[in-house]
């Protein structure tokens, strides 16, 4: 059901990275008043960490933080969501790559 929700909401376009913890996608927002407009969907599996309680709070804090911050410099969170299995963040969709592989 979670995913046919994910699905009525957002259309996957590509797999834009991944990283240690899960994937960032590229999506495109189906309805509502941004509807049509291009998100990064971050996704990240609960089961990824060893230790749940830490993975948990750390998560909560970076969307607290994100939901919180509105700065040109720091990309918006959106929508944060979850299934029972996996954390979802649409962000701002930044093209160009990410800041890592500009700082290495």
């Amino acid at each position: 059901m979670f995913q046919e929700r994910l699905s009525k909401n957002f259309e996957i376009i590509e797999l834009l990275g991944k990283g240690a913890f899960g994937q960032v996608y590229l999506v495109r927002k189906l309805k509502g008043a941004d509807k049509g407009k291009l998100f990064a969907m971050k996704s990240i599996k609960k089961s990824n960490s060893r230790d749940h309680n830490l993975f948990m709070e750390s998560s909560t804090t970076e969307i607290n933080v994100l939901s919180k911050l509105d700065h040109p410099l720091i990309v918006k969170m959106h929508y944060a969501f979850q299934s029972s299995d996996t954390l979802y963040m649409a962000l701002d969709y930044c093209p160009g790559g990410d800041l890592f592989f500009y700082l290495d």
